[in-house]
């Protein structure tokens, strides 16, 4: 049976828009058997791996407004009070395992300390998601068994290979970048037999 990934990529407050792509994935009934996600896309993928609706997940992200976003990294990406983002969060995510989600779900970052990109697939959903999303200067590393990471966006904007080293068949993929960004991951597509490797290219490692 043919093994269909999503992956959604990096791009910090648009990531709004993977709502409306799992929206339109769900209305034409594609099935989804495996969700990617690196940065914002691990934000909005594992809620989307908890709830497995789309319209519950929108719900769920539709009242964030950008300034709640940029408050909660100055919280510390906390899941509990004071940050009324990271309680909304918190009540979908606490004390959910990878094992416990309705979709299987990778979420993507960096070790501080090798600069190795690090998947994460095991223990508590939430943590994962937090150390993908936290980005360098305005979020503290975020502690991962005995691992300190980083926003995974820092290092592979939209995780292709990862989808394809878990065994995907089919990918696809959601990217935020801007289309001078998107060509050059093309052609990166174009040239690998298993197709984009999902590297960040040098446009958007400026950015």
């Amino acid at each position: 049976m043919t093994k269909v990934a999503v992956v959604l990529g990096a791009g910090g407050t648009k990531g709004f828009a993977h709502i409306g792509a799992l929206k339109m994935l769900h209305k034409q009934q594609i099935p989804i058997d495996l969700i990617v996600g690196a940065s914002a896309g691990a934000l909005f993928g594992s809620v989307y791996a908890a709830v497995g609706d789309p319209d519950r997940m929108e719900r769920v992200m539709r009242r964030i407004k950008p300034r709640q976003l940029l408050r909660w990294y100055l919280c510390g990406l906390t899941c509990e009070p004071p940050s009324a983002l990271g309680m909304r969060l918190g009540a979908v995510l606490n004390g959910l395992k990878f094992s416990d989600l309705k979709i299987p779900f990778a979420a993507v970052s960096l070790d501080l300390a090798t600069g190795r990109e690090i998947v994460m697939r095991e223990g508590r959903v939430v943590d994962a998601m937090r150390a993908s999303i936290s980005p360098p200067m305005l979020a503290r590393p975020m502690p991962f068994g005995n691992q300190f990471l980083l926003d995974g966006g820092v290092h592979n904007t939209l995780p292709v290979d990862i989808a394809y080293g878990l065994g995907a068949d089919v990918v696809i993929a959601i990217h935020l970048g801007d289309e001078r960004c998107r060509a050059s991951l093309g052609r990166r597509q174009r040239s690998s037999p298993k197709g984009c490797e999902g590297r960040r290219c040098q446009r958007c490692s400026r950015k």
